[in-house]
């Protein structure tokens, strides 16, 4: 992966989204803001048992209204994530930014501006992953995968 200058780390204060991007950071010699909307998405209460995870997660992205008990639906999962990415875009317009965030609500704003972000893009999405986002002032313009295995 290129080694490119960021100037703004922000992530979930998730341990695993901030160790994504934290030795970038620590690099870069910067901090990492966090923003509690970049969470991952609340898909069930932690006692609801799946018979199917995969198939779970299907039918929330084919059912965005739908939520299982304790959980959100896609539909407020995305309207979270894109609140806190239109703050980003708008607070650091013209600056690289890093988003240490995760594989669900990652794929639910992506879907916000193109569909073709849904539940086969997420599911060939690995831990860790990497995308870089480019934005045209609020338009997604280009998408690349920078992650290598």
């Amino acid at each position: 992966m290129k080694h490119e200058q960021i100037d703004v780390f922000i992530s979930s204060h998730y341990a695993r989204a901030v160790q994504t991007i934290e030795e970038a950071a620590r690099q870069q010699n910067k901090t990492i803001m966090t923003d509690a909307r970049l969470r991952e998405r609340e898909l069930a209460s932690w006692d609801y048992r799946f018979d199917d995870f995969e198939q779970g997660i299907k039918h929330v992205f084919d059912n965005p209204d739908f939520a299982y008990p304790g959980g959100e639906s896609n539909e407020l999962a995305r309207k979270r994530g894109i609140a806190a990415l239109a703050e980003v875009l708008q607070h650091h317009r013209g600056k690289k930014v890093a988003i240490g965030t995760h594989g669900n609500i990652m794929t639910l704003m992506m879907n916000h501006y193109d569909k073709q972000y849904h539940f086969a893009f997420w599911k060939q999405t690995t831990k860790p992953d990497i995308y870089k986002l480019s934005f045209e002032d609020d338009t997604l313009v280009h998408v690349e995968r920078l992650w290598e295995e």
